[in-house]
């Protein structure tokens, strides 16, 4: 039986004991006497719904598992939305529409989520788009997945980040880029993941949603949450000083013998500068999701300050890709004033060629002055 029919008997029941308190069926029902007839029905109707899925959706479940269970929540909805219009008012074809989602998808959440979770862990890709096309056919379906993603990439990050911080040894270097790496190794995983498994298909259809070429919006929201909360809480808070120190790191001119003042207009090596603009396009993506993005300008700054004292960058040219990715995370304020830091530091590099060449043209070779820098 479904549920309706006994909410149907139940109506019909009310409608007899209704005519004979209002003087028979020759007797026509007053307008008070109708809605209150349709109301009665109404809550019958919801009643039997509720408890007639609750019922159903755990025997179902049990016998199939998560996925034909999903299957058959689906091909319910269908029927439930057709019978559901033959109800005369909107607010009655909402309340059951509402009941039916509740007891089919609603109680089972928990369940649903303990079917991911698994997925998630083991990295099985054809096993999870399988689940979300599933899902993402069911009214607010992608939200089960939504969850337990959040949890398992703020798992990993603690687990990553953890390592790194277990050996962080003295500090240094090594460990600003153990940091960095493991912190974007986390958001590119789960990144490539989202776009591997929940994109959608571009199909004649596209499924129910439509044909969409990018990715899951939500999914990707999700991503990006999660890095902020597993960013802005590693190493104690500190992770804009760390960034700052990491750019340092990879503009400033190493040699085998330490840090050795160079020429402002000095050019680095076409690999490496390919190198180092590569690992800032990368290490830019984290700044998009730092709090105390002020805390990073400021340590950026002093460290950029030094790199130009002291004639340690890896380029001018170098410095001034940085800025530009820099450019949407910094204050526009603070960003005109590194930008200007970087040309006094051209122009004086133009004016030192314009005297080397002058003194070359007189036949006086340009002395070297040495200078210590106070800082």
């Amino acid at each position: 039986p479904q549920p309706w029919e006994s909410a149907a008997s139940s109506s019909d029941d009310s409608d007899d004991d209704d005519d004979d308190d209002e003087g028979g069926a020759d007797s026509p029902p007053s307008s008070a006497s109708s809605s209150s007839l349709y109301a009665a029905f109404e809550r019958a109707m919801v009643r039997r719904t509720r408890e007639y899925y609750t019922a159903r959706a755990d025997e179902y479940r049990s016998a199939h598992g998560v996925p034909a269970y999903l299957d058959w929540v689906l091909r319910v909805l269908d029927t439930e939305a057709a019978v559901a219009s033959l109800l005369p008012t909107a607010a009655s074809r909402r309340c059951v529409h509402r009941v039916v989602r509740s007891a089919l998808l609603g109680a089972h959440r928990a369940a649903i989520e303990a079917e991911v979770e698994p997925l998630l862990r083991a990295d099985d890709h054809a096993a999870l788009r399988q689940l979300y096309e599933r899902l993402r056919c069911l009214p607010d379906g992608v939200s089960h997945i939504e969850s337990v993603l959040r949890r398992h990439i703020l798992s990993t990050a603690s687990d990553a980040l953890g390592a790194v911080e277990e050996a962080r040894g003295d500090g240094g270097e090594a460990y600003v880029s153990a940091f960095v790496a493991a912190a974007l190794a986390v958001h590119d995983r789960f990144e490539a993941l989202i776009h591997e498994v929940f994109d959608e298909d571009d199909g004649p259809d596209g499924g129910r949603g439509g044909a969409l070429s990018a990715p899951s919006a939500p999914l990707l929201a999700v991503l990006a949450h999660a890095c902020e909360s597993y960013l802005n809480a590693a190493a104690g808070g500190a992770a804009p000083l760390l960034l700052a120190r990491y750019f340092d790191g990879l503009l400033v001119t190493p040699t085998a013998d330490g840090w050795t003042p160079r020429r402002p207009d000095a050019v680095p090596s076409e690999a490496r500068a390919a190198e180092v603009e590569a690992k800032l396009h990368r290490a830019t993506r984290l700044l998009r999701h730092l709090h105390e993005r002020d805390i990073f300008a400021n340590a950026y700054q002093e460290y950029l300050g030094r790199r130009l004292l002291t004639a340690t960058s890896a380029g001018l040219a170098l410095e001034q890709v940085a800025l530009s990715l820099l450019q949407p995370y910094t204050a526009a304020e603070q960003h005109s004033k590194l930008k200007r830091m970087v040309s006094d530091c051209l122009a004086s590099a133009e004016f030192i060629q314009v005297f080397d060449e002058a003194m070359l043209h007189c036949g006086h070779e340009a002395d070297v002055i040495d200078a210590d820098v106070i800082e």
